[in-house]
């Protein structure tokens, strides 16, 4: 097999070998094999490969090579690659710092990520990276029209997504700066998993004589069915779910029930259904981050960082672009922060198990990419998806999934081994905690999650705001508290949750141990099982006995922490609060609340009434 140290005669820069050899990249993959002599001669092209096949790598390697072969002209060589989100724009900055550090300062590269930037160290740079809403709204633009007359090459990754929902208007504006006269010409580099026919419709316009690096099997040219542009280690099944209360009860029984591998990323298609998963996670004691456009970009930042440290097991995606099997380029989203909910495109989510669907898709090319984010590499993943029976674009789509699996005589998608049906005796679980997940909760945790930020931000603290402004911190904390307190007490009486009862677990466990064969149980689980199974007790443990236990019996059922101190240091929430509202202060009440017996509140006796029925 080639390594990267013989590649087509030793033509790459030794610098770049070492970079790569040293990161443990020895063999270039198909893509890159494809694609690296041709961008090194100069030409055009047009990348179509599976997502996690190394796009990236692909245009970055022999853009660096071409620097460094041309030092004498590198000055005046510069480079334009445009991504879709800020996020992109970093992974793609870190690629390039991680490939260029044995090469000094032959080669400079920025990154643009703020309106603010300044051109000034920028337009001394051979590669900038950007997205194209950047660029059109950052400052010096005689430093920024100079720099883009004299681009040499340009790279779109996403490019499909660059092209339409509301980047079109920047792209064309970047485009008339970029030098087109016959005698001055840059090179073209166009990256997707999914190019769509309009997409290639602008070869005449872009790019001059394309070569189109074509990784997708041609054997469903006419469709972007194709099973190549997902990994072949994939597994992926469907549930079909004939309301939203079954939606969440399999969410529940996936996470409680360990039947989902971890790491995990699961899709929403709004910002306020992802909050709602967020919070229904919560209520059972599971926790999960959350990828939302609502959040600054340092913050999301930071949560992709924690994601893929470790630290972070469950990644709530909010994915609002609603990206069409065709792309229409009127198709334009006017908020500028829809532009920045398209973090899942291209984001290299390290060691993700599995994708959760919880709201399908709205077309096969965003399920391609939703599913992409895992079974990366040599890696293996699994795929869920909840097609809800009444929505027809789920039903729709689900029809197109399982023709493809026909065309490619492949297994493909299919039905997971159990439903909502046989898992519903935790549906009063599932009510329960549904009635604390209202419109106005979302909204008081979008603002908890917002103010939070405000209070705990460095540039306000190290710049001295609140130490000029202190009424405003103080109103802030005093919100933001009243806030925790509010969802505190929505909350109350439902600490339940949180735990699983042995007799409900053995009675859903026979049927999840056949899906998720190494997912743990309890020691009365396991008797359970012995008990249905009367053949595995003879095999394994002919002599086993079952020992005597309450099935209704939970782990942990005492609070310790409940005390008088604790007790006094609660607030009411309001000015005037009825009796029965105020925290129990008495010994009694005290043991109560610790092992968790029902604690009688005030009744008021209508004196008058009494009275009548005396005589």
């Amino acid at each position: 097999m080639m390594t990267f140290s013989d590649f087509s005669g030793n033509i790459l820069d030794r610098r770049i070998v070492q970079a790569l050899n040293s990161q443990g990249f020895v063999y270039p993959t198909k893509v890159q094999s494809d694609a690296i002599g041709l961008v090194i001669e100069g030409k055009d092209v047009l990348i179509n490969s599976k997502t996690g096949s190394g796009k990236t790598l692909a245009f970055i390697i022999p853009i660096c090579h071409n620097l460094l072969s041309n030092q004498n002209s590198g000055s005046r060589m510069k480079v334009l690659i445009l991504v879709p989100s800020r996020e992109l724009v970093n992974q793609v900055y870190d690629v390039l710092l991680s490939v260029i550090r044995y090469c000094g300062n032959k080669i400079r590269i920025s990154h643009l990520i703020s309106e603010n930037s300044s051109w000034s160290y920028i337009s001394k740079c051979n590669i900038v990276i950007s997205t194209p809403y950047d660029i059109v709204n950052s400052s010096d633009q005689d430093k920024k029209v100079k720099w883009l007359c004299n681009v040499s090459c340009l790279v779109v990754d996403e490019a499909d997504l660059l092209f339409a929902f509301g980047y079109e208007k920047y792209m064309e504006i970047i485009l008339e700066l970029l030098p087109n006269s016959a005698g001055k010409k840059y090179q073209c580099i166009f990256c997707s998993a999914t190019l769509s026919k309009n997409l290639k419709l602008l070869n005449s316009k872009l790019l001059h004589k394309p070569i189109c690096v074509n990784e997708i099997s041609q054997a469903n040219e006419k469709s972007v069915l194709d099973k190549s542009s997902i990994e072949g280690i994939l597994k992926e099944y469907y549930v079909n779910c004939s309301n939203i209360t079954e939606k969440w009860l399999m969410l529940y029984v996936l996470f409680k029930m360990q039947v989902i591998p971890i790491k995990c990323l699961i899709f929403a298609s709004s910002i306020d259904m992802a909050y709602s998963i967020r919070l229904f996670l919560d209520k059972f004691d599971i926790s999960a981050g959350i990828m939302s456009p609502i959040l600054p970009f340092s913050t999301r930042q930071l949560i992709i960082q924690y994601f893929n440290q470790g630290t972070i097991d469950i990644l709530i995606t909010a994915d609002i672009t609603n990206e069409l099997d065709e792309i229409s380029t009127k198709d334009i989203l006017s908020s500028a922060k829809s532009k920045e909910a398209v973090a899942y495109r291209g984001i290299d989510y390290q060691g993700v198990s599995s994708v959760l669907n919880f709201d399908c898709p709205t077309s096969v090319r965003s399920y391609i990419h939703r599913i992409g984010r895992t079974a990366r590499g040599n890696s293996s993943g699994t795929a869920i998806t909840f097609i809800n029976k009444d929505i027809p674009n789920d039903v729709e789509l689900l029809q197109l999934l399982i023709a493809r699996n026909k065309y490619n005589d492949d297994k493909g998608i299919e039905p997971l081994d159990f439903g909502p049906h046989d898992v519903s005796c935790f549906n009063y679980r599932i009510e329960d905690c549904l009635k604390s997940i209202t419109k106005t909760n979302i909204r008081r945790y979008k603002l908890k999650e917002i103010q939070g930020l405000i209070l705990s931000s460095s540039r306000l603290i190290k710049g001295g705001y609140f130490s000029k402004h202190p009424e405003e911190r103080s109103v802030l904390r005093s919100y933001h508290k009243h806030l925790l307190s509010t969802l505190a007490i929505s909350g109350t009486g439902r600490e339940y949750l949180k735990l699983t009862p042995r007799y409900l677990e053995e009675i859903v466990y026979p049927i999840v141990q056949s899906i998720q064969p190494n997912c743990n149980a309890t020691t009365a689980t396991e008797q359970a099982i012995y008990t249905q199974f009367p053949e595995a007790l003879r095999k394994k443990e002919p002599r086993y006995k079952l020992s005597r236990y309450d099935n209704l019996h939970k782990y942990n059922t005492q609070s310790k922490d409940i005390s008088r101190k604790s007790q006094l240091k609660k607030e009411p929430t309001y000015e005037t609060s009825t009796p029965d509202t105020l925290p129990a202060i008495s010994g009694r009440k005290i043991w109560k609340l610790k092992h968790k017996k029902p604690l009688q509140r005030c009744s008021y006796i209508d004196t008058s009434k009494k009275k009548r029925n005396r005589r």
